[in-house]
């Protein structure tokens, strides 16, 4: 995975935003916006697989601090240029929340999740280095009806990306003391021609 995206780095902005309609950053930002009372707790903002930093530029006025951390020492390096990010770290994201460190008010993972299988270790990663009150915003790709699934509601994909069943993701997030308060089903991007199926989530912590 590393290598992959180390390899992906420069032409990444222009790949996902140019050639695959990519705005998932945006529309997470949109719901964010229509909830003043989220946005009145926020003042940190962890950037779960932060890349480039297309996801910092679109968040980073909300928040006084912002940290992004991704497993592509590429990726970081081109985000380090744009100078949005308070901190940058280069490590796997859930390595990095179990780790001793700040507490955030607010996550963000635009297509991270995609790429972890069972969520239930992220979120509880998320909590642990949750702020109270703290709010997560994030996606994943819908699993479709006709895929085969084990229980877990995870699929494993032909393009190498894990969908998601919503029964899983609010069961994790009920197990970690994540509070649903949105789920919006969208087109996440357009490969080769098709709309991926996803969903873009809220989640809070109490207060």
């Amino acid at each position: 995975m590393r290598d992959l995206f180390d390899q992906y780095a420069s032409s990444f902005d222009d790949h996902l935003q140019q050639r695959l309609g990519y705005k998932v950053p945006s529309q997470l930002r949109s719901l964010l916006d229509a909830r003043h009372e989220e946005r009145r707790s926020l003042t940190s903002l962890l950037d779960m697989g932060c890349g480039t930093g297309l996801t910092g530029e679109v968040f980073a006025d909300l928040v006084e601090e912002l940290t992004g951390v991704d497993l592509s020492e590429r990726m970081i390096h081109k985000s380090r240029l744009k100078g949005i990010c308070d901190a940058l770290v280069v490590a796997d994201v859930v390595e990095y929340l179990n780790q001793p460190g700040p507490a955030f008010g607010l996550f963000v993972a635009c297509d991270v999740f995609i790429y972890l299988g069972d969520l239930l270790p992220a979120f509880r990663g998320m909590a642990r280095r949750a702020a109270p009150g703290a709010t997560a915003l994030f996606s994943t790709e819908t699993l479709q009806n006709s895929e085969s699934v084990a229980q877990s509601g995870v699929c494993l994909g032909q393009s190498g990306r894990f969908s998601h069943s919503a029964e899983h993701v609010l069961n994790a997030a009920e197990a970690t003391g994540w509070q649903s308060v949105e789920r919006l089903s969208t087109t996440l991007r357009v490969e080769r021609g098709v709309a991926v199926a996803g969903d873009l989530y809220v989640m809070s912590r109490p207060a």
